[in-house]
């Protein structure tokens, strides 16, 4: 009688489908992940901003003088200070890419789809590639004053997009805000003023002393007249703001977005109400500190 046959079964464990490629792509689906990764890329804009200020006021707009490389024969900056200032700028523009590819990822791939979602995060993409385009343009056009201003105003551009992204991936019972009619119309007075107040001051800057690399053209406007145009409407946008920090006190809002928002919003503007006289004796106005070059 022959002996039974045995049957060996393969008893290793099965791959685990969130540690392959494919699962941790779908770990980006998460809307806490978009909501962290907008964070993240709105962090990354605002230092972009920031470091686009430091270009223009160490007048190393032309540190590299040529675009995407930094000299004729080098994609990397020499050892020289403003070289090495515009090198940084470029290279966090290169982060920012970065932060907002896996940004743009996350809201693709969100299910259900979320239109909204995915409208800003083309958004992201368009206004990233303008950015990018626009900064090498102006630099091989040896930092024309009109080119600087609209690079600022889309880097500004760009952060508003990613802002109202990472305010919509809020992940689910984060509350809603809700806030009295009034509070709608002012708050977009508030950002109508805000955005004239931006592109004045681009032009300032365009007319001042600060051109972020000595010889480069400048507007051929009175600079002590623009920067007093400037100075009103920051003076206005500073009672905006004050008036709906009471609106809100007085509303139905939520307490901590409208402690959020009036706080916040006073803090930033309050800088930006300086008397004319001393902007243009300053030879520099406050709100165009942060000008990319």
């Amino acid at each position: 009688m022959s002996e039974p046959m045995s049957l060996q079964v393969d008893t290793a464990p099965l791959p685990d489908p969130d540690a392959e490629p494919v699962g941790r792509i779908r770990r980006l689906s998460d809307p806490k992940i978009l909501h962290w990764c907008s964070t993240a890329a709105s962090i990354a804009i605002v230092g972009l901003i920031g470091s686009g200020g430091w270009v223009r006021l160490s007048e190393s707009g032309l540190g590299c003088p040529t675009w995407p490389n930094c000299t004729a024969h080098a994609v990397v900056a020499p050892d020289q200070y403003h070289a090495l200032v515009e090198f940084v700028n470029r290279s966090f523009i290169t982060a920012v890419g970065v932060l907002i590819g896996v940004t743009v990822l996350a809201a693709l791939l969100q299910r259900p789809r979320r239109r909204d979602a995915s409208w800003l995060a083309v958004g992201l993409v368009v206004g990233y590639v303008g950015e990018a385009v626009l900064g090498g343009i102006t630099v091989l056009l040896k930092l024309a004053p009109a080119l600087v201003a609209s690079h600022l105003i889309l880097a500004m551009l760009l952060l508003v997009d990613a802002l109202v992204l990472q305010r919509r991936s809020r992940p689910a019972g984060g509350g809603v805000d809700v806030v009295d009619r009034s509070v709608v119309w002012l708050s977009t007075l508030l950002i109508v003023v805000m955005l004239v107040g931006v592109a004045v001051g681009t032009v300032v800057t365009g007319s001042g002393p600060h051109s972020g690399s000595p010889g480069t053209p400048r507007f051929h406007l009175p600079f002590g007249s623009v920067a007093e145009l400037h100075a009103v409407i920051g003076m206005f946008l500073f009672g905006l703001t004050v008036a709906l920090w009471f609106v809100l006190r007085t509303t139905t809002a939520q307490r901590p977005f409208s402690s959020n928002i009036s706080l916040n919003t006073f803090r930033n503007l309050l800088a930006r109400s300086r008397n004319p006289q001393l902007q243009t004796e300053s030879a520099y106005p406050t709100s165009c500190a942060l000008a990319t070059g």
